[in-house]
């Protein structure tokens, strides 16, 4: 047998037993872990194959695992491959036509099935949402102040292949491993294009800009990894920042990368902000990344996609609902609130920014979605409101 023919029956044996409990990425790992002969160009090709079903799934109806496998390399390359040489010739000749040529070929379905496809925010362009999640994006740099020259000529030498999105951000191919070549985190921090765009909101606040200005107090209380709380750094350079997250081996990791970027005066703290309990100070600003469906991410993470359960959409919105009521009382008067998810529902985004003016302390300074879809890049969410 073709080994070709052995990646779809993998693929497809690996598909059957997989239900979505873990990332895909994590899975594979495993699967690979205990099939020490399999070389890297063999997982290489499984692994492609894995993600790509789980990218056109919804839009297929064979319920033929290998047949599935099969239709959806085809669907998604754009040119001629060996795979395809060998298991389907004819599709091979027809492999740089469009999806939607290709979907008519093979009697599936141009428009997904999926049963939540109404909780998408009217803000988001369906076609172009769906279109996005066939695809792996990029992944993205963002180049700290005083190091811009110094990546690109970095990876200029290196001569890896680099697409410059503005004088800040560069996208390259993802899968590269770059920790080698350039300081991650001192140099440049590994942050989606959109999520380098809540900026945009950091420029409405009223102070940023104005180094006249006393050092502002700023709480990221679901700090996560960081990635705000570095950007929010760097655009103003001197903050008096404090950051919580549910547990400490969460703010464990953001210390080690704080260390590389070079952040050192900060507070940190466990704080469950979905939880009753109260953090008694006021801030200029209270950043809340608040835990969402992440279905403004699913062309990195597929599966999450395909395995979603519609149900989780009510339960990220009582836990956003929790931590919104329990931090606003700590947001100065005069001071700032920012909300941000990186989802695409209406229940996790505009209702919470309803619930959020029912405060008649709360005042909307700009609210949007930072849609990614156009350029490969994630959508993401943001309302940014000021205490009056």
């Amino acid at each position: 047998m073709s080994r070709y023919y052995s990646y779809i029956n993998t693929a497809a044996s690996i598909l059957h037993h997989y239900q979505g409990a873990e990332p895909l990425a994590a899975h594979l790992k495993k699967i690979f872990a205990q099939n020490k002969k399999m070389g890297s160009k063999d997982r290489k090709w499984v692994t492609s194959l894995c993600y790509d079903y789980c990218r056109v799934k919804p839009h297929l109806t064979t319920n033929d695992l290998p047949t599935a496998v099969l239709q959806a390399h085809f669907l998604l390359t754009q040119q001629s491959t060996a795979l395809l040489e060998v298991a389907a010739p004819e599709w091979n000749l027809l492999a740089s036509e469009s999806f939607q040529e290709k979907i008519e070929r093979i009697g599936a379905s141009l428009t997904a099935n999926i049963a939540w496809v109404n909780e998408l925010s009217l803000e988001i362009n369906k076609d172009a949402y769906f279109t996005g999640i066939l695809h792996q994006p990029p992944f993205y740099l963002r180049l700290r102040p005083s190091y811009e020259k110094i990546v690109v000529d970095k990876l200029k030498k290196a001569e890896l292949a680099f697409e410059s999105m503005s004088p800040t951000c560069i996208a390259l191919q993802a899968g590269l491993n770059i920790e080698n070549i350039i300081q991650l985190n001192r140099e440049a921090v590994v942050q989606d294009l959109s999520s380098q765009r809540v900026q945009e909101f950091y420029q409405l606040i009223s102070w940023v800009g104005k180094p006249e200005r006393k050092t502002p107090t700023v709480w990221d209380c679901c700090a996560a990894s960081g990635g705000k709380s570095i950007l929010l750094f760097d655009t103003l350079s001197t903050i008096e920042l404090s950051v919580s997250d549910i547990r400490d081996s969460i703010l464990h990791n953001l210390s080690n990368r704080f260390k590389e970027a070079g952040i050192k005066n900060y507070h940190r703290f466990v704080f469950d902000a979905g939880r009753g309990s109260k953090h008694d100070r006021k801030f200029d600003l209270v950043i809340a990344d608040v835990p969402c469906t992440g279905s403004g991410t699913w062309s990195r993470t597929p599966e999450q996609y395909l395995f979603f359960d519609q149900q989780k959409i009510e339960t990220y919105a009582a836990v956003q609902s929790k931590i919104v009521s329990n931090v606003l009382a700590n947001v100065k008067p005069g001071g700032y609130f920012l909300y941000c998810t990186c989802s695409v529902f209406t229940k996790e985004n505009e209702e919470r920014v309803q619930e959020i003016l029912s405060n008649k302390k709360m005042r909307l300074v700009y609210s949007g979605y930072l849609d990614g879809t156009s350029r490969k890049a994630d959508t993401l969410f943001a309302a940014l409101f000021i205490s009056e």
